[in-house]
């Protein structure tokens, strides 16, 4: 609401103190007008010299300045139960109980007599114009946290330097194309496996010891998250009830970790099509024009006011963003609701929303979580929550924080960005920031001979390029990829038999086309002469030969058997 219509909408007498002319003209020092336009044309003259507006702040007592400094720090949302905390603190008694009020008019019903904060709430609202002066001067809201001391009954899940594990998942549905649920996650069965492989820890939402005994791959709280965090950033897709590579994997997992971690990062943030709600049981925007990267941009606002490095307790964090903006998620995304209709507040939202939000940073490495288990307060099973988080060295460099720095500080090994072509044929790619783009590119069209967690190996064969010519991949592609990321220089031999593949391939065609015939070729150049034929006529076949359609397939393998590339054109 703007100054000019909180003003217009005020009367002279007004019921309530902050809707009367008569009581702002008195609190603002401005002498008493006999009209409404005399009153409002003095207050638009008040307000427009900032220093009026400063000097009635630092003449407020500490009560009313504690509730100034609370509403702007807040962003103008503070709530009831911070208006009542602060009264009780400064031991101001409420006058009259009123139900169903705003803040502010609770706020003004502790004050007895003209109020100096009426001159702040025109009409029950800061406007814009004074919330501009006051956010100058009203001191910044203080994030202070204490020391956690973890406990023993608590699972820690540390993952700072592992987002490699995302590049393994990559390379893990690119091999085996598993199957999904309706909402794109792997079915439990491929998320357990993927996570015996790759070797992490992951604990279930239900607060169970182990994630086999999880209901869905959905209440495996890292496995989930890493798959969520695939999909946003297109490193797989899930169509047609399979999950497959997404089409600009190889360009995103060649790039070093940091740099990965905050591709993949930045494209959750940007994802519109991601509800942080469909991780939260039960609840559900009531609005389809909900707005949830802008949302994700104010928690990423509200934790970058927290130290890197130490962990700290979630419910003082969640009491500092509770206090620094506590419509961050609703804001955007507009009124929630459970299954059963009725709107839920803090508790049931934003806290869970926070909770969402940083256990898919630590499936980044961006944070650390402690977890602990509690009897849920809807159905008295156990669920695990969040103890206590601290933001890593590359979380605090992705978030823009001072102190972070690209690489956790025990992060031990050198980057290598190639592999080993050797005189055999084989092509050795070792464990490296850029293994998974080269796993990417090679399991498309070559054999895989071996893969562990230190290699993998290939086998470059006429029966590979083959298939790779079926993909769309040149062999002077290949062999231009071999070159530039080989460690190094190809073999000879290899280079000679690229050479000689390139110039064989291509030679060879099936092709399914339709013909015009004519039983002599001197009736055949008479048609072409023809006036309109000409230009319908494409080129005529020279060395061809007609096969039946059912026996392509066929015809190819048994060319390709003798040594010979051929193409299938369609």
């Amino acid at each position: 609401m703007s100054l000019s219509t909180a003003l217009s909408k005020m009367e002279m007498d007004g019921y309530f103190k902050y809707e009367n002319l008569s009581l702002l003209c008195q609190a603002a020092g401005v002498e008493e007008p006999s009209t409404k336009e005399e009153a409002i044309s003095s207050m638009k003259a008040f307000y427009k010299d900032a220093s009026n507006i400063k000097s009635a702040y630092l003449s407020l007592p500490p009560f009313e300045s504690d509730i100034i400094n609370a509403h702007v720090q807040s962003g103008c949302c503070i709530d009831a139960k911070a208006v009542n905390a602060l009264a009780e603190k400064h031991g101001v008694k409420n006058v009259s109980k009123m139900y169903f009020v705003t803040p502010i008019e609770l706020f003004f019903n502790h004050l007895q007599g003209s109020a100096l904060s009426l001159v702040f709430f025109p009409y029950g609202a800061m406007p814009k114009e004074i919330f501009d002066v006051m956010k100058k001067i009203t001191p910044p809201l203080k994030a202070v946290f204490s020391e956690y001391e973890p406990t023993s009954d608590c699972v820690t899940i540390e993952r700072e330097g592992r987002v490699s594990d995302i590049a393994f998942l990559a390379r893990y549905i690119n091999k085996t194309s598993p199957p999904v649920t309706a909402n794109g996650m792997v079915t439990k069965q491929h998320a357990l496996k993927f996570a015996a492989a790759c070797g992490y820890k992951d604990l279930c939402q239900s607060g169970a010891t182990s994630i086999a005994s999880a209901r869905s791959t959905s209440q495996m709280i890292i496995t989930s998250s890493m798959l969520i965090l695939a999909l946003a950033s297109k490193l797989i897709a899930a169509d047609s009830g399979s999950a497959y590579i997404g089409p600009g994997a190889s360009k995103v997992l060649s790039l070093p970790n940091a740099e990965m971690a905050k591709h993949i990062f930045e494209a959750y943030e940007d994802a519109a099509s991601f509800s942080e709600l469909s991780c939260i049981k039960g609840l559900k925007a009531k609005s389809k024009r909900a707005k949830f990267p802008e949302a994700r941009k104010e928690a990423r606002l509200i934790l970058s006011n927290c130290p890197s490095g130490r962990y700290i307790k979630f419910k003082e964090f969640e009491e500092y963003a509770y206090k620094a903006n506590r419509m961050f998620a609703r804001r955007h995304i507009g009124a929630v609701v459970k299954n059963y209709g009725y709107e839920v507040g803090w508790e049931a939202f934003e806290s869970k929303y926070l909770t969402v939000y940083l256990s898919l940073l630590c499936a980044l490495g961006m944070a650390d979580t402690i977890w602990c288990t509690r009897a849920s307060d809807y159905s008295g099973e156990s669920e695990a929550y969040i103890e206590a988080f601290r933001l890593t060295s590359s979380g605090a460099f992705v978030l823009g924080i001072a102190g972070g720095s690209p690489m956790s500080a025990n992060e031990d090994y050198e980057p290598k960005n190639g592999f080993v072509v050797q005189p055999n044929f084989e092509i050795l790619v070792e464990e490296s920031e850029s293994r998974a783009a080269h796993d990417l590119y090679f399991s498309r069209f070559l054999d895989k001979i071996v893969e562990d967690d230190a290699i993998s190996a290939y086998t470059l064969s006429f029966e590979g390029m083959a298939r790779g010519l079926d993909s769309g991949i040149s062999i002077e592609e290949v062999a231009t990829y071999l070159a530039k990321y080989s460690s190094k220089p190809l073999p000879s031999n290899v280079s000679r038999q690229l050479q000689d593949w390139s110039r064989l391939s291509g030679r060879i065609a099936v092709r399914k086309v339709l013909v015009i015939e004519a039983d002599d070729e001197y009736l055949l150049e008479e048609i072409k002469t023809m006036k309109g034929v000409s230009d319908l006529l494409g080129k005529q076949l020279g060395p061809s030969c007609v096969i039946a359609p059912s026996d392509v397939g066929k015809l190819k393998k048994a060319i390709e058997k003798n040594g010979k590339f051929c193409m299938e054109e369609l």
